[in-house]
């Protein structure tokens, strides 16, 4: 009776471990085409409470290479995406269309066109960190991810990650964005140097505002959200947390209305 239970607990902790170890999951395509590109993903330690962004390179639903973008995205900062050992240095730049330059939390509908990640030429040096405008090229549109996608994680030490995705290049199969027609690309400024109005940022900060407090209406009574209590909890600068909380309380279509109604508010024209 005894030796039952222990094969159990023994086939559970294989299942934690492989599921753990299987990093894949990042790259996987939800398509019958394997998955070749960048993703941008947001992964928050729910032991710790940390919280990274990470940008990854797929290639045939495989994790090529991963670098820690700190604690939000950089966006217009020249990036070194390459092994240190690497003799080719890979320089990109992730630039927002106006539409979205002055959101503060990376929340966008899913499969909307928010950016673009350029290709700096390697035989360009920089400037005090600037690149020339004719080095930064080959243009890939940058595209919201379902978030409702999370998935938790558990590495060698037994903490959960929760992993979110957040935004991801097309895959080669994707017809909408072929690389010969790049009219998609033409009014996003790698350096994001967009004219706005003086009072174009106060709108979306109230809107936002109100969104976060409807949010935690929401969230704070619901408890059946047990593994989750930590970020429940926190009183946190990360304001995208609560709304990854959401997925978790709403169903994905009121999900969708909601964020679709808060979208249109933050877009600033």
């Amino acid at each position: 009776m005894y030796s039952q239970y222990l094969w159990l607990v023994i086939i559970y902790i294989t299942g934690v471990c492989c599921t753990s170890l299987n990093k894949s999951k990042v790259c996987s395509s939800s398509t019958n085409f394997p998955y070749t590109g960048y993703k941008i993903e947001n992964q928050i330690n729910l032991n710790s409470l940390s919280n990274q962004f990470y940008l990854v390179y797929c290639k045939d639903n495989k994790l090529i290479y991963s670098m820690t973008l700190n604690d939000s995205i950089p966006w217009t900062v020249p990036i070194t995406f390459s092994a240190q050992k690497s003799t080719n240095k890979n320089t990109l730049i992730l630039a927002r269309r106006k539409t979205f330059a002055l959101r503060s939390i990376p929340l966008y509908i899913t499969q909307t066109l928010v950016g673009a990640l350029f290709h700096v030429d390697q035989n360009v040096h920089s400037s005090n960190g600037l690149f020339p405008v004719e080095s930064i090229n080959n243009p890939l549109p940058l595209i919201a991810d379902n978030i409702f996608n999370n998935w938790i994680q558990t590495n060698y030490k037994l903490q959960m990650i929760l992993h979110v995705p957040i935004l991801s290049t097309p895959n080669i199969d994707n017809r909408k964005y072929a690389q010969k027609d790049l009219d998609w690309a033409q009014y996003i400024s790698p350096a994001e140097n967009y004219l706005f109005a003086y009072d174009s940022r106060m709108l979306p900060r109230k809107a936002l505002d109100i969104a976060v407090n409807k949010a935690d209406s929401l969230i704070n009574n619901r408890a059946d959200l047990g593994r989750f209590l930590p970020l429940v909890k926190a009183k946190t600068k990360h304001q995208l947390w609560r709304f990854i909380l959401l997925t978790k309380v709403l169903l994905k279509q009121d999900f969708q209305i909601a964020l679709k109604k808060l979208d249109t508010i933050l877009t600033s024209w």
